[in-house]
């Protein structure tokens, strides 16, 4: 008699891509951003100790991300062809820097009007070294049974470690959030969060994705 198996479909998943850079690209790209943004705190006279700081989103249009952009695009490149996405070409939209000292929340949030959105990580200090995505789901909550042990399948939320040199990429719906983390006042965390979108839009993707069967005469 043939053994019965249970089979597992994972329909519909939730897909999150994380890359950590070689450690020589990292000094190569990170001493640059850090440069720029000391020289943008430094001239920003009305600072508040431990405020939370964003540049404005324009950022990828500085010298200082020269190296960073090429490695953003290969990323996307690899989650777009993993999700066998038909695409003539995409960009990005917005790009910004946080920087944040101890005690700073960034609460939960997420990245409207955007295909995928990512971060970068640059300075990170210790217990400031994760980020926290959210279930999408509205239903699960509901009803929550205790679990023998936490994992992706069965988690309301999950935290990811990072590091300097970190490169997370993530659909540009999913919810996220950063917990602040304790530390002294020079202590400081930097990121570069940005967003793509494909280029085009309205020609490439807004179309309907069917054909009709009735055509108009030649």
């Amino acid at each position: 008699m043939a053994q019965e198996e249970i089979r597992i479909l994972p329909l519909f998943p939730t897909f999150v891509w994380y890359l950590d850079l070689a450690p020589e690209k990292v000094t190569a790209i990170n001493a640059p951003i850090s440069s720029r943004l000391d020289a943008m705190i430094a001239a920003k006279t009305d600072h508040v100790l431990g405020q939370r700081l964003q540049t404005d989103q324009n950022l990828h249009t500085d010298p200082a991300l020269g190296g960073l952009l090429p490695q953003i695009a290969g990323a996307t490149r690899s989650a777009l062809d993993f999700l066998k996405i038909r695409y003539r070409q995409f960009d990005i939209t917005g790009c910004w820097a946080n920087v944040s000292w101890p005690g700073t929340p960034h609460k939960e949030h997420c990245h409207p009007n955007n295909y995928l959105s990512g971060v970068y990580y640059v300075e990170v200090p210790p217990g400031g070294d994760n980020i926290t995505f959210h279930d999408p789901r509205v239903q699960p909550n509901l009803f929550m049974p205790p679990t023998r042990e936490q994992n992706t399948e069965n988690a309301g939320k999950m935290t990811i470690g990072v590091k300097a040199g970190t490169l997370v990429l993530f659909p540009s719906w999913l919810v996220h959030s950063v917990q602040p983390f304790q530390g002294s006042s020079s202590t400081r965390r930097v990121s570069i969060a940005f967003n793509i979108m494909f280029s085009d839009f309205e020609r490439d993707v807004s179309p309907p994705l069917w054909e009709g069967n009735l055509k108009a005469p030649d």
